[in-house]
């Protein structure tokens, strides 16, 4: 009787133990998801140099945006 009892536990901590687990993983996979509309990859971007130049010396005044935000047209 003591032994069945045992296998008992063993099977219902083992189960729970991989519910866990699964759960876990589920849980960081949606933390670290991406918002909508952006895609991450990897890989190498060969790409030609060309110069760019303003119709007229001007000054900029003000930088409204840090490198790497995103930013929408209109949005001032």
């Amino acid at each position: 009787m003591a032994s069945k009892f045992s296998k008992k536990w063993i099977i219902i901590t083992v189960v729970l133990l991989a519910v866990g687990v699964m759960g876990y993983k589920y849980w960081i996979s949606k933390r670290s998801a991406l918002p909508e509309g952006i895609v991450s990859g990897n890989g190498r971007i060969e790409a030609k140099l060309s110069d760019a130049s303003a119709k007229e010396p001007l000054r900029v005044k003000k930088v409204l945006v840090d490198e790497g935000d995103l930013v929408d047209r209109g949005r001032c």
